[in-house]
């Protein structure tokens, strides 16, 4: 049973997913950024470098990246570890995830 926070946070997500992008994904959203897809690339991909770059050598390690979301870090994940298992809460954003993503 689905406790009223999660409910909230659910129908929060929900309305975002539906929200439609320049880049035809929910990348922007993912950052509620409305400037544009060029910008908010560039300013995820700072983001992903940085926050990427304080973790310890992923090298031969099976991750399990938890509220992945649409995937932000995903692939930069997938580039330095064995294996990444990613979920989320919304299977729209699983499924978006998995079609930029997943196995190729």
């Amino acid at each position: 049973m689905a406790t009223p926070a999660r409910k909230a946070m659910k129908q929060y997500w929900d309305k975002w997913a539906e929200y439609k992008t320049e880049s035809g994904t929910s990348f922007e959203m993912m950052l509620l950024e409305t400037s544009g897809y060029d910008y908010t690339k560039r300013l995820s991909d700072l983001d992903v470098k940085e926050m990427v770059s304080l973790l310890p050598d992923l090298q031969g390690v099976d991750l399990l990246e938890l509220g992945a979301g649409v995937g932000r870090f995903t692939g930069e994940l997938a580039s330095r570890a064995k294996t990444v298992h990613s979920t989320d809460f919304m299977q729209k954003f699983v499924d978006d995830n998995m079609a930029a993503n997943g196995p190729k």
